[in-house]
């Protein structure tokens, strides 16, 4: 094992429950491969990219038109395979050797349900990755947070070892590279509810696991939050290491009798039992200090979590607490997460567009000092808002709704409270709430809800946002 500490890595995963359809290395010429939803995220692309290099005989279709997949389109252009937009047709899913979905299609699809009574296998990227690598794997998910512990955990185990490769929702999905890893090296991996419930399907579990929190979201998806939690548990290894957040009642009540290895659960509250905790400005792990709360560029009570969750699960996979502190230190966060855009006229810009669910806006407005200018709304997905509300009307001195939620967050917000104007465009939002704001004040973006009812991704909203500020202010600074 590679380290820089004693001990072992927990090991690699479990294999699938039914024969693996291709196996590592193997040729797959001939191979009629059908790649549902190319999608705008990288697991289509580099399923794609990894399927023509092998020699399979690859379709790619999608609902979705040639204007709407664009980037994903040029990023295989040349390659030996035939596109099929706009629609699904029932002879590619019928006559293929394998279909590879994206994990956005729900596993009752009824084109999936034809390939499934042609008995053909059926699997998603993540699926694929796992049944190639030869070394551990180690998911992190949740509702919040999931993305920072990612990045945090690669940062802190980069430091502590080689070998180490930081993928899945965040990132570049593995595929294309995961039979390229040493059988020590480390696969650090980003997973979501919707990957989840085609994992446990194959019956694939990590070596080791971190589950942020559980709260409801996507429940447009799951319908049911006893599914969403369900689709959350199938992350916990089959027989090793789970690092849950003992503070978070879901993962406290469901998911921690549910650990089949140990189970470390970390708390900021102080609550028995957990073996990861902050003590004072100490953290914690079986008494030995990993960190100390000085060491923590990130704000908020949620980052230090994050932070804690983080450095737990790297202390268990053999970083030296050293290590961790050095990696706190330069961790400044990742974009579209409380990334600070600098000021304008003396007020303070901050994209956290990553904030898609209420729960993620909350926290937000309660890790920044204020007076606050909100930003928020974005795909409707009939999330309960009571609480967002309550929060906004306690915590901001004005809100800008924008967005196809936005009637329903006002109603929510009711008679009273911060003054609240609405916005057309990401633009006109940058420049009403400018409007709104006072110097010393901070004009926050964070949506509390997802941005596929006017971008393709939060990655464009929060982009758009970004360059609107910095526009904003750089004409103050040149008037």
């Amino acid at each position: 094992m590679r380290g820089d500490a004693p001990g072992g890595v927990p090991p690699p995963c479990p294999a699938p429950g039914s024969p693996f359809p291709v196996r590592p290395g193997q040729d797959l010429r001939g191979l009629r491969a059908v790649v549902m939803g190319l999608g705008g995220f990288s697991g289509g692309v580099e399923t794609v990219r990894w399927l023509a290099g092998r020699g399979a005989r690859v379709t790619v279709t999608d609902l979705r038109d040639e204007a709407a997949l664009a980037g994903s389109l040029a990023e295989i252009e040349g390659l030996a395979a035939e596109i099929h937009l706009g629609g699904h047709r029932e002879e590619d899913f019928t006559r293929a050797d394998l279909v590879v979905a994206s994990p956005a299609v729900e596993p009752e699809n009824p084109f999936l349900l034809l390939a499934a009574r042609a008995g053909i296998p059926l699997m998603t990227e993540l699926s694929l990755t796992m049944g190639l690598l030869a070394c551990p794997a180690v998911w992190i998910t949740g509702t919040c947070g999931k993305s920072t512990v990612t990045a945090l955990l690669g940062e802190i185990l980069s430091r502590a070892r080689g070998g180490v490769h930081v993928g899945g929702n965040i990132g570049r999905a593995l595929i294309a590279r995961a039979e390229d890893f040493a059988p020590d090296d480390l696969a650090v991996l980003e997973v979501s509810s919707f990957q989840l419930e085609w994992t446990a399907r194959d019956g694939i579990r990590p070596a080791l696991a971190v589950v942020t929190n559980v709260t409801p979201n996507h429940l447009d998806r799951h319908r049911t939050f006893e599914r969403y939690l369900a689709a959350k548990a199938a992350a916990l290894p089959a027989r090793g290491p789970a690092v849950l957040n003992r503070d978070d009642p879901a993962s406290r009540e469901r998911l921690l009798p549910a650990v089949r290895g140990r189970a470390v659960s970390a708390t900021l509250s102080g609550a028995p039992g957990a073996a990861a905790r902050l003590e004072g400005d100490r953290a914690l792990l079986d008494g030995e200090e990993l960190f100390r709360v000085e060491d923590l560029r990130l704000p908020g009570a949620f980052n230090r979590m994050n932070a804690l969750q983080a450095a737990a699960a790297a202390r268990l996979l053999g970083a030296r607490p050293g290590s961790i502190r050095k990696a706190l230190r330069g961790f400044e966060g990742l974009p579209h997460r409380l990334e600070d855009l600098g000021s304008a006229g003396g007020v303070r810009g901050i994209n956290d567009s990553k904030a898609t669910t209420p729960e993620a806006a909350i926290r937000a407005m309660e890790a920044l000092p204020g007076p606050l200018v909100l930003v928020a709304g974005g795909f409707e997905r009939g999330a309960d808002l009571r609480e967002l509300a309550r929060t906004i009307r306690e915590r901001t001195r004005a809100v800008v709704l924008l967005g196809e939620s936005a009637p329903r967050l006002e109603a929510a917000l009711g008679e009273g409270g911060p003054p609240r104007v609405r916005a057309p465009t990401i633009e006109e939002a940058v420049d009403r709430g400018l409007a709104a704001a006072r110097p010393g004040d901070t004009l926050l973006l964070s949506p509390g809800h997802a941005s596929w009812d006017m971008f393709r991704s939060y990655e464009e909203r929060g982009d758009r946002f970004r360059e609107a500020f910095r526009a904003r202010a750089r004409g103050k600074r040149e008037s």
